[in-house]
């Protein structure tokens, strides 16, 4: 399996720069170059189409991180970055030692991350998704530990955050093919009850969504097979078609219609679920689901008329699920942090004033003056948002420095603030470097042009 889009986001969301140790500023430094230039290559490598330059950007990356843990060893944010790297780049690789090789290399860089940061749900998802794909590669015997695993990241991530719909999702999910899978009635029973149940929780948590539903659906289907029951069979029906009728996939409904004797629409879902490539002609064959129709000429025909070489499908359509993004989600999204960034300008402003007290109160300066602007450079997909500003007059021929937002979302960083004097237009920047409790670096550039610290920790900077 693939580290899916929204786990990765959430990843790299939780990526926080740790506090350097003061006193120290040229490893910090050098730290805070590496880490930008393996995060630069890592976007770039996010940019490209499949290929061998996206391969080869994606290993620049893993270096440069590797070099930035040389500078500080178990630094997080330079493991987490090089574990999701690690990640892409088994993806892309065809070579099952070579994969299994980089997926290890994944683990054992997501493990010392959440060492650190054991009640990170994005965490235990991305290491849950790298053994299950680790598992597919691998002997029986080794397979059955690793799926153990597997389950155990996910139930890790729900423990950590009850209300995620992805992490009940993932869990729910594994949980049904473990149940499926299952030789032994007891363990298939326990293993699908429980599925089914965080099942509805992930769709009470994500009601849109319609992998959610139709996942549901299924795992109601199996535990339907091992206790049959019209109530279950009902459920699994409602849910398939509440999946189907959001946009996921229809075989799932086919299955439940057919279970329930309605023929033709069970055929019309089964010649799109078909054409569609969400199953082979040869799975369902196999598929007890539809041996009451087999021998029926719609049914025969529909069979005889899918596409051939079909994709394979099943897992990977979870991942395709959790790899959409809707408008609705980007905007609660981009709301939520935006709203937490203009709050922690508030806070840093309102310290600026604070320290800048005794100037104002010595004639030095007028009294600081609050003013907004609407941000919509610098941000990517951010919709527009207003921004506090603050301006600085001095006594002196008129000479001013505006405190002015220039981005929220920075390379290895939480948020940027330029600080410009005018009329000379000379600014620094003010970098926050993490979140709780707050931390600012001024930066200016090197001689080289790379940002670099132009001293401590603002600490000074708090809310009065």
């Amino acid at each position: 399996m693939i580290l899916t889009e929204d786990v990765r986001a959430l990843l790299k969301q939780g990526v926080r720069a740790r506090p350097q140790p003061s006193g120290t500023p040229e490893p910090m430094q050098a730290l805070r170059s590496l880490m930008e230039q393996a995060s630069r290559s890592m976007e770039s490598a996010e940019g490209e189409a499949l290929g061998k330059s996206r391969s080869t950007l994606f290993e620049a990356a893993v270096e440069g991180f590797r070099r930035a843990l040389e500078q500080a060893p178990n630094y997080t944010p330079a493991l987490a970055l090089m574990g999701t790297c690690l990640g892409d780049l088994a993806e892309m690789e065809s070579d099952p030692p070579r994969r299994v090789e980089l997926r290890s290399r994944q683990l054992d860089a997501y493990r010392e991350v959440v060492s650190a940061s054991p009640d990170d749900p994005a965490l235990w998802m991305a290491i849950g998704i790298a053994l299950g794909d680790l598992a597919n590669l691998q002997s029986d015997s080794a397979r059955q530990h690793t799926r153990s695993d597997e389950l155990g990241a996910y139930r890790h991530a729900v423990q950590s955050a009850p209300k995620n719909a992805l992490a009940r999702l993932l869990l729910g999910s594994r949980l049904a093919q473990e149940g499926a899978e299952a030789d032994e009635a007891v363990s298939a029973l326990r293993c699908l009850m429980e599925a089914v149940e965080q099942l509805r929780v992930a769709v009470s948590l994500a009601p849109d969504q319609p992998m959610a539903w139709t996942t549901l659906g299924g795992a109601l289907l199996h535990l339907f097979h091992r206790s049959p029951s019209q109530e279950l069979l009902s459920e699994a029906a409602s849910a398939a078609d509440r999946g189907a009728k959001e946009g996921g996939g229809v075989y799932n409904r086919a299955c439940a219609r057919a279970l329930l004797g309605s023929y033709q629409e069970a055929i019309e879902d089964l010649r799109t679920a078909l054409s569609k490539r969400e199953v082979t002609p040869e799975h369902v064959k196999r598929d007890s689901d539809w041996k009451g129709l087999r021998g029926h000429p719609e049914f025969e025909s529909a069979l005889a008329g899918a596409p051939r070489n079909p994709t394979r499908t099943g897992p990977d359509d979870l991942i395709k699920f959790l790899r959409q993004r809707t408008p609705t989600d980007d905007a609660v999204r981009w709301q939520k942090t935006n709203e937490e960034w203009v709050e922690a300008l508030r806070v840093l402003f309102a310290g600026i004033e604070e320290w800048l007290r005794p100037v104002v109160d010595s004639k030095e300066i007028y009294p600081l003056q609050w003013l907004s602007i609407e941000i919509q450079e610098g941000e990517s997909d951010s919709p527009p948002y207003v921004a506090p500003v603050l301006r600085l007059l001095t006594t002196r021929a008129g000479v001013s420095v505006l405190v002015v937002p220039r981005a929220r979302r920075v390379v290895a960083a939480t948020g940027r603030v330029d600080m410009v004097r005018e009329p000379a237009g000379r600014s620094k920047v003010l970098v926050r470097f993490r979140e709780a409790p707050p931390e600012w670096y001024f930066m200016e550039k090197g001689e080289d042009g790379s940002w670099e610290s132009a001293g401590s920790p603002f600490h000074s900077i708090s809310s009065p």
